[in-house]
């Protein structure tokens, strides 16, 4: 196969890029507010604050965990399941559990269901971490699968004695 000019190239790379104050690649994003960033800025790393203010840039984990347990038992700590899910998680990413937020919770649709058994799907964020770790050990008997991502995020803070508005 022909391999394209490089002006091509140079070109599909140029048009592909996010425009200047967001970030993202194939999908752009927004950069912060009081941030800005060139074209072509790939994570929220390249969104850089302005005069006034100092961005702090920390690692995110978005998990999706399928737990065997039912949506009510959940919803309501029941044995604490929910305590310990949260521990759990927060103990498998290396952060505090007031770290962990859960962003929600459904029943998992199955073909075969046993009577009283149920499994749902918790969607959760772990700020300040960059992986999960031993997930199995620290959710014994609950964790049944789980799926995550790693996001660079950024939060924009006011510079000491500055307007920050």
């Amino acid at each position: 196969m022909p391999r394209a000019p490089c002006w091509l190239l140079i070109w599909l790379a140029c048009a592909l890029a996010c425009p200047p104050d967001t970030y993202g690649g194939a999908r752009c994003a927004p950069c912060p507010r009081h941030t800005t960033c060139p074209s072509g800025g790939q994570t929220a790393r390249d969104c850089r604050c302005v005069s006034g203010f100092r961005c702090v840039y920390y690692k995110q984990v978005r998990a999706i965990v399928t737990l065997n347990t039912t949506l009510s038992a959940f919803q309501h700590d029941t044995g604490g399941v929910r305590s310990l899910f949260v521990s759990g998680i927060a103990a498998a990413g290396g952060v505090f559990p007031d770290q962990v937020t859960i962003q929600g919770v459904r029943p998992l649709a199955t073909r075969r269901r046993l009577p009283a058994w149920h499994e749902i799907l918790v969607r959760a964020e772990l700020d300040g971490t960059e992986q999960l770790t031993q997930l199995d050990r620290h959710l014994t008997g609950l964790h049944l699968d789980d799926e995550w991502t790693t996001e660079v995020r950024v939060r924009v803070l006011p510079e000491r004695g500055g307007s920050g508005a």
